[in-house]
């Protein structure tokens, strides 16, 4: 029978202290998920609405339930200084949390064990004929509880305490092992371990061009318009090239349509080009400062003429504005904003984040906020933005707590945003949100997060710090993934070298309509 390990890493960051998870099966042992952990707990906002307090867990330990589910306890952490250290505010208490099939999960929350002011250090449970029975260890001390409600807690008679095991995976921490059965296992295996491309694909080289960040492509008419944060040219330019197909995106022909002023508004950075289609317009959402970077505003031109590549063909750029005419944000800045076409309308979603600006700059998390769009007006939201998603879990968080880059992947009614997350460098990942087309998309609760990265620093061999990706279909009808990432020969040989360059992979799609954005 296949055997699942469940544990921590020796490293106690924001990924260390987190559920990883490893597959005995047929007589091999393999990490899954590239041995990047799989289960986060969520950030704290009680105590600090500004950013957060980022939070771990240590001491997994897995059991499957008689209804078919599973049950997941840990020792609760949060971070000092990027370190995982004991929660000692809730020192008595486990973490909780409830899996049906090994891969989503949700968190209970903190339960009380044993009396307030001990420190709980481990934790281990089995399963009775009614009811659970916990292991605690406290001070060096074990104790044994039962309990039916997860509530109550009983002493009991203290027996054979579970064990964890030393497993054979680099820096893994004694894991709590269990039996499953096949079926569990290839739900594993199918979304949890990267596929192989199929043998028609193409296979994109890495580096695909010179430096790019953010890139992006349409289909337009006959082919297709590529547009990418110009980081050769200082970020000054918004760029197009236009192409018959993806593979001739690399050597094409740059086209300026619109140029930094050396004063005033749009004299920054210009982030982000995104090509959209909008009630049959050709419409470029980015944004631009005036001029620091902690200025940019979300910003949107459309096509007025029949040429793209003609900046004389194209409207002057204007703010995104709220239904009332106002500024997104006057507390802050607005980026990355992205156009869903669903059955209840056109929507954007966008990162928004709260700078304060004084002696010194403090940043605020970048939340991934919602609205619909005036597809008439398309500077201009039908209803008021709403927060969607705030970085979460560690992974979202570190060295700096953002999502950004949001870009939807449709697959049937399935509407997948991913998005980019923590600082844009080798932690940068991919995560997503999903829902069902024809929900109501201004209600956060439509939306299911997944609460790992679909990419990281250990998903592909020769890349790491991939993301604010897009998609788009080629010729053949397939999804194929569009991402900046650094080189890992370059970050291994200089870390502080943060050149992004495009790279272009199909996606694979499981069986169960889930998108594997790290298929090799």
């Amino acid at each position: 029978m296949p055997i699942l390990y469940a544990y921590t890493r020796h490293f106690l960051n924001e990924t260390g202290a987190s559920l990883h998870l490893a597959l005995r099966d047929e007589g091999n042992l393999r990490s899954l998920n590239h041995g990047f952990g799989i289960l986060f707990p969520k950030a704290d906002y009680s105590v600090d609405s500004f950013v957060g307090q980022s939070k771990g867990l240590m001491k997994p330990w897995i059991v499957a339930q008689k209804d078919g589910s599973y049950m997941v306890t840990a020792i609760p952490q949060h971070f000092e200084k990027g370190k995982a250290v004991p929660d000692r505010q809730n020192g008595n208490c486990f973490l909780l949390f409830r899996t049906d099939n090994l891969c989503d999960y949700e968190e209970i929350g903190l339960v009380p064990l044993v009396p307030e002011g001990e420190q709980l250090e481990d934790v281990r449970v089995i399963v009775k004929e009614s009811g659970y029975r916990f292991y605690a260890l406290c001070n060096d001390s074990w104790s044994a509880f039962d309990t039916e409600d997860l509530r109550t807690f009983t002493p009991a008679t203290l027996y054979e305490i579970p064990h964890r095991q030393q497993i054979a995976i680099p820096d893994a921490m004694p894991a709590c092992a269990l039996t499953i059965d096949a079926a569990a296992a290839r739900t594993l295996k199918t979304r949890l371990t990267a596929p192989a491309l199929p043998e028609s694909a193409i296979r994109y080289p890495f580096p695909l061009m010179p430096e790019r960040g953010d890139p992006m492509a349409i289909r337009w008419q006959d082919g297709y318009l590529f547009a990418a944060t110009d980081d050769e040219g200082g970020q000054r330019r918004l760029l197009l090239r236009k192409t018959e197909t993806l593979a001739q995106i690399p050597d094409a022909k740059d086209h300026v349509i619109f140029r930094s002023p050396d004063n005033g508004d749009y004299s920054g950075c210009l982030w982000a080009p995104e090509l959209h289609m909008v009630a049959g317009r050709l419409c470029l959402f980015f944004a631009a400062g005036m001029p620091h970077w902690y200025t940019v505003q979300s910003r949107v031109m459309w096509l007025e003429g029949s040429d793209p590549l003609d900046p004389s063909h194209w409207s002057a750029p204007r703010r995104m504005e709220t239904p009332s005419g106002d500024a997104l944000t006057h507390t802050g800045i607005t980026l990355d904003m992205t156009v869903i076409h669903a059955q209840t309308g056109d929507h954007v979603v966008w990162s928004q984040r709260v700078i304060e600006v004084g002696e010194n700059v403090r940043c605020g998390t970048a939340d991934l906020m919602i609205a619909k769009l005036n597809s008439n007006q398309p500077w201009q939201l039908l209803s008021e933005p709403v927060l969607l998603s705030r970085p979460d879990f560690g992974w979202e968080r570190i060295h700096s707590e953002v999502l950004e880059g949001p870009f939807l992947l449709r697959r049937g009614n399935l509407l997948h945003l991913t998005y980019a997350a923590a600082l844009i460098d080798h932690t940068y990942a991919v995560g997503m949100l999903t829902a069902r087309d024809g929900d109501d998309l201004l209600d956060p609760s439509s939306w299911h997060k997944t609460g790992y990265p679909l990419v990281h620093r250990l998903s592909m061999p020769d890349q790491i710090g991939g993301g604010h990706n897009a998609f788009v279909q080629d010729d053949q009808g397939n999804d194929i993934l569009l991402i900046h990432a650094l080189s890992k020969d370059n970050y291994l040989h200089d870390p502080s070298d943060g050149r992004r360059f495009p790279c272009f992979r199909q996606v694979v799609w499981d069986e169960n309509d889930f998108p594997h954005l790290d298929a090799q």
